[in-house]
């Protein structure tokens, strides 16, 4: 059975990714409000906490992050 602290700390790196999961996901979306990245090359799922943008020029070429 996992202690107190060992439960913690498995916590705060999970608050710790979703942190700059959503923080990189933001940065995406500004591009998007920007102009920088047109919607429709963006696809988001936040129940995978995952996010794709197509890329231009490529045959299907995507970047991302998943959480």
């Amino acid at each position: 059975m996992p202690t107190m602290e060992e439960i913690i700390g498995r916590q705060q790196i999970m608050l710790e990714n979703l942190n700059e999961n959503y923080s990189h996901l933001l940065g995406v979306m500004a591009k998007v409000a920007n102009g920088e990245v047109s919607p429709d090359r963006l696809t988001v799922d936040l129940d995978e906490l995952s996010w794709k943008v197509k890329s231009i020029g490529t045959n299907g070429g995507t970047h991302g992050q998943k959480g």
